[in-house]
């Protein structure tokens, strides 16, 4: 897999969706919409093997005749922090340190420890399913929650949440290892 990747495809409803909303795009089945794909690794920096482990990232940009709509994600169900002021700690505690190009294990165990709501991601991330095999058979959950508007003013709160239909595969740690050239744990690893 390459690290960054960009793919033109189109959306389509596949579903009778106008009770939830009244976006154009989203209305009639087999309509479709332009998208700009877009996957990228999350954590490591530029040129890190694709099999470490790190959630990887996506944003969607839909070209709607209403105007652009845009969704980003990741492949991890859930998120590492829950209140945004945390998200500069997060990041700074998860990336490489900027001299050595590697992750400072200390500096991820501290930012976990001192936010006990993180341990479900921390799961997640050490789990044996977490490298996806390619983009086709990963799943992505949209970072944000929006509000959909029906025709009759009500509102619906909403996720995004990509589901392949060809199956979620992964690579064990073993595969990881002789894909990528690396051993997957080697950046982030417990003391």
């Amino acid at each position: 897999m390459p690290e960054e990747l960009a793919l033109r495809v189109f959306f389509e409803v596949t579903h009778d969706v106008s009770y939830l909303t009244c976006a154009d795009f989203l209305w009639a089945p087999s309509f479709r919409t332009h998208v700009i794909v877009h996957f990228s690794t999350v954590i490591h920096e530029h040129g890190s093997p694709e099999t470490l482990r790190d959630p990887c990232g996506f944003a969607v940009k839909f070209y709607t005749r209403e105007g652009n709509f845009d969704l980003v994600g990741n492949s991890f169900p859930v998120f590492f922090i829950r209140e945004s002021i945390k998200f500069p700690d997060m990041v700074h505690s998860l990336k490489p340190n900027p001299k050595s190009h590697i992750q400072e294990n200390w500096e991820i165990i501290d930012f976990f420890s001192h936010n006990p709501k993180s341990l479900h991601i921390f799961t997640f991330l050490f789990d044996d399913v977490r490298v996806p095999q390619d983009y086709r058979h990963m799943e992505g959950y949209g970072v944000n929650t929006y509000n959909l508007i029906n025709k009759a003013d009500k509102v619906y709160f909403m996720k995004f949440h990509r589901k392949p239909t060809c199956g979620v595969k992964c690579l064990l740690e073993e595969e990881a290892i002789r894909v990528g050239g690396s051993n997957p744990n080697c950046r982030i690893s417990l003391p």
